[in-house]
This record gives C-alpha cells, sequence and structure tokens, in this order.
C-alpha cells in the first residue's frame, strides 16, 4: 500500500500533503494531493498581502 493514500469507507483517496501558503505572512491557504509533502506558494485574500503583490508598500 502506497503510503500517500488512506482507504476511507472502501475508497482509496490520496493524502492532501501539499500545503499552499501565502508568501507575505505564511497563512495556510489550502491543501493539495501531492506524492510527498512539498509547499507552494501564492497570495491569499488578506488585503495587506493583497496590496503587497500589486507592488504596494
Amino acid at each position: 500500500m502506497n503510503i500517500n493514500k488512506m482507504v476511507i469507507s472502501g475508497k482509496e483517496r490520496k493524502l492532501e500533503l501539499g500545503a499552499i501558503l501565502c508568501k507575505y505572512c505564511g497563512c495556510l491557504i489550502g491543501t493539495i494531493p501531492t506524492n510527498g509533502v512539498k509547499k507552494f506558494y501564492g497570495v491569499c485574500q488578506s488585503e495587506p498581502c493583497q496590496q503587497l503583490a500589486k507592488g504596494g508598500h
């Protein structure tokens, strides 16, 4: 059995080992199923982070 999968109610599901983090404040935006632990970066919906993404100070 692959360690990145689990069985719930007879259905095999991939574990969500991928984390999507805000590159400005570090908050967890979401998770995605991946083969192993991985970090991805994006921008959260907070106003300060959105301003930084647009090049504001």
